[in-house]
């Protein structure tokens, strides 16, 4: 893991990018907010969530000139044994508002234990369809993996983003579509949306294939063909 870790991090590096980790949810608000039509979601916001080095991190990625190129969230929600369709009927309405139906994907059903949500995903245009970008995403799995010590991780992806295959680029090993259900959809909310998710056992052959081949020439990095990367 930590070979792994070390070997996106020389390559991330390599590509003039510089990252900085923190649990402060505020200053990633602050800079979040300086970039034109982007902005933090409830799911990473410190308005509805305490965070602490506990349960919650980002990550920025800066280039040469000091730009913020990319950022993305983790948030550790231990479930216990209730499922993750459960934990959205509750969840989701007290941050989106809306009408939340009860179909979501089957997946969610079956979620439980120590759950991080990955979101927050921006890649600037000028990184968009390299390797970097999804070798930061990669890093971000796997720091939620070595922090919390999770049982999954998951996300929710544009349609788009999952036909070009961004998902399976960045280490996803399961999509499925209409992630969450709404009966009537907030703002900026869509059921069309697909349910990414991995388990324990996916981020540490993750960790072993990039250790294996490398961060710029492994399978995962490899695959597909370059999307967007934006991520709820």
């Amino acid at each position: 893991m930590t070979k792994a870790i070390g070997k996106l991090n020389s390559a991330i590096e390599s590509a003039g990018v510089t990252l900085v980790e923190s649990d402060s949810f505020a200053d990633m608000k602050r800079i979040v907010s300086c970039m034109p039509e982007k902005r933090v979601t409830q799911q990473a916001d410190n308005k509805f969530f305490d965070f602490t080095s506990d349960n919650g991190f980002w990550i920025g990625a800066f280039d040469g000139e000091g730009k913020c190129v990319s950022v993305q969230a983790a948030r550790l929600d231990c479930l216990g044994r209730k499922t993750l369709s459960e934990y959205w009927n509750e969840q989701q309405p007290r941050l989106y508002g809306g009408r939340i139906g009860k179909r979501h994907a089957i997946a969610a059903d079956q979620i439980t234990g120590r759950v991080v949500y990955h979101g927050d995903y921006w890649i600037d245009r000028s990184i968009r369809g390299g390797s970097v970008s999804v070798q930061i995403a990669q890093l971000g799995y796997l720091m939620a993996l070595i922090n919390f010590d999770c049982d999954y991780l998951y996300g929710l992806m544009a349609t788009k983003g999952v036909h070009v295959g961004f998902h399976s680029r960045v280490g996803y090993t399961h999509a499925v579509p209409h992630g969450t259900d709404w009966e009537l959809e907030p703002e900026g909310i869509s059921s069309e949306d697909w349910l990414v998710w991995m388990d324990k056992a996916n981020m540490y052959y993750l960790a072993e294939i990039i250790d294996r081949y490398g961060a710029e020439h492994n399978p995962y990095t490899q695959a597909g063909s370059a999307a967007s990367g934006d991520q709820a």
